[in-house]
């Protein structure tokens, strides 16, 4: 009953009145001050029941479907929500589906229940370091290998590995408390995430993994779609409240004696940062009416033309809008220097409109006539 659209529009409402009513300038300041962790604010979503939103029913979850979750990372963009949201929505829903033994879920739930935080080590994240993000790969000692970046490493209770395992993928989900599991904290600009680079030594050694072979490539299939698609929501957040903070401010601003959204430049820049939201608003919404439906391949190739878009789109509507306010948008005091931050994080996450195009355009030529 979950999937009926008005239950997906009351969702909707529902986590944007609490997060105007509860997720003030000034809690946001707080938490993008700590580097975007908050265990308490973890907990309190958790407990509003958050991050079962996409986990199946039979594990407790609230059984909507993944597109659901499309307007709801809009809605986390344009508040600046900072926290694993990524790793705390979509990591349980894709892997809780079609398993129901207890023991091998429970690391899952504690992040759905409780708010535990949950980190994503997968070295593609890009394709464009490779040899700079590294490689993990499933071996008969455990996991060996390294990745250069991962969100909330330092303070995960469990990571969702993604390593090779010969041609094909595995899929495990390791205790942070492994010993052969290393994290070294590094540093980032991006305001909403802390980040760190995680070293495996023989961890998981005799634990199955979660998947292997032709499930595992389908897992992995769905998580990096699926990603692609979410920040591509979120990104069209940032696009949609840098706007409507830049029309405010042109309406407000005098200069000669007329507010500046009255000169035809301003006109013209405030109009192409509407047209870009606008597209990326409509693309992200026509992605997601279309993912259920579509074929894993149908869905990377949506994921990568979402992605991509959004990549471009988002950051050049912030940069007009630090343009549009002048030398006051790069003061530390305005927040919009927050978002562009977060957006510039956000368009190489899974690959940049650079790289997503290459791989695009491959895909294109390679399928058959």
């Amino acid at each position: 009953m979950a999937d009926h659209p008005d239950n997906r529009d009351a969702l909707t409402s529902a986590v944007s009145e609490y997060l105007t009513r509860s997720f003030d300038s000034d809690r946001r300041l707080s938490l993008l001050d700590k580097g975007g962790l908050d265990v308490q604010f973890q907990a309190e979503l958790a407990e509003l029941g958050w991050f079962a939103l996409a986990v199946p029913e039979r594990h407790d979850g609230l059984g909507f479907p993944l597109c659901a979750l499309g307007p709801v990372f809009t809605t986390f963009g344009r508040h600046l929500v900072p926290g694993p949201m990524l790793e705390s929505l979509l990591l349980p829903a894709v892997l809780l589906n079609g398993r129901d033994d207890a023991a091998s879920t429970a690391r899952l739930q504690r992040t759905v229940a409780e708010g535990a935080v949950l980190a994503l080590a997968d070295p593609g994240i890009t394709d464009d370091w490779l040899s700079e993000v590294g490689e993990i790969t499933l071996t008969d000692d455990g996991l060996q290998g390294s990745v250069a970046v991962a969100r909330f490493a330092a303070h995960a209770h469990s990571f969702v590995v993604i390593a090779r395992h010969g041609d094909d993928h595995a899929v495990c989900v390791v205790d942070a408390a492994d010993p052969g599991v290393v994290v070294e904290e590094i540093d980032s600009a991006d305001p909403t995430a802390r980040y760190g680079r995680v070293i495996f030594n023989g961890a998981h050694r005799d634990i199955a993994p979660w998947a292997v072979g032709s499930e595992a490539n389908a897992l992995v299939g769905q998580i990096r779609s699926w990603a692609r698609l979410l920040i591509a929501c979120e990104l069209a957040g940032i696009a949609e409240r840098l706007l409507d903070r830049t029309v405010k401010y042109v309406q407000q601003r005098q200069q000669f004696g007329a507010a500046i959204g009255t000169f035809q430049a301003v006109k013209h820049t405030v109009a192409n940062m509407y047209e870009r939201m606008s597209s990326l608003r409509n693309l992200c919404a026509a992605a997601m009416a279309d993912a259920p439906a579509s074929t894993e391949q149908e869905l990377a190739h949506t994921a990568a033309v979402a992605k991509a878009y959004a990549a471009d789109a988002a950051l050049r509507v912030c940069e007009d809008a630090l343009q549009m306010h002048g030398g006051i948008g790069f003061t530390t005091e305005v927040e919009l220097h927050w978002y562009y931050k977060r957006a510039l994080a956000l368009r190489a996450w899974y690959g940049d409109e650079i790289e997503l195009h290459r791989a695009i355009g491959a895909t294109v030529l390679a399928a058959p006539e």
